[in-house]
C-alpha cells in the first residue's frame, strides 16, 4: 500500500530460498571460475537465498586453495557445514553464539568460540 505522499506503508514479498539446481549451478560455477584469475581474495556473503550451495562452496574451496587465494565467508549459521575449506568465517556475535552454543562475554570466551567455530565449520588454518 502506498500513501498519497508516495510512502510505502506495507509490503509483502514472496520469494524462493530453495537451492539453485542444474543447469544454474553449473552456470554460477562457470562464471565464478571465469573471474578467479583476476582475484586476490574471494568473499562470499551468504544470504541464504539458494545460491551458496554445497557444489558452489566445494568449487570455491578447491579453487581458492589451489590458487593460494584467501576465501572469506560471511555466514548463515544453518549453512556452516558448507564452508569447509574457507580461510576465514566471520559470524557476528549472536551468530557465533548460536553456532557454538557458547555465551561470549569476554575475550577468552571469544577465543574459545572462535576455536569451536573453526572446528565446526572446517575452516582451514592460516
Amino acid at each position: 500500500m502506498v500513501t498519497t505522499r508516495n510512502q510505502q506503508v506495507a509490503r509483502i514479498d514472496y520469494e524462493s530460498d530453495r537451492d539453485i539446481a542444474e543447469p544454474v549451478t553449473s552456470r554460477v560455477i562457470a562464471e565464478i571460475g571465469a573471474r578467479l584469475g583476476a582475484a586476490s581474495v574471494v568473499v562470499v556473503s551468504d544470504y541464504a537465498k539458494g545460491v551458496i550451495t554445497g557444489p558452489v562452496m566445494q568449487f570455491l574451496a578447491r579453487e581458492t586453495t589451489a590458487r593460494g587465494l584467501p576465501l572469506v565467508v560471511d555466514p548463515k549459521i544453518p549453512h556452516l557445514a558448507l564452508y569447509a575449506g574457507a580461510t576465514l568465517v566471520t559470524p557476528n556475535h549472536h551468530e557465533a553464539e548460536a553456532a557454538t552454543g557458547m555465551r561470549i562475554r569476554d575475550v577468552e570466551d571469544a577465543r574459545a568460540a572462535a576455536r569451536a567455530l573453526r572446528a565446526r565449520s572446517g575452516a582451514r588454518r592460516c
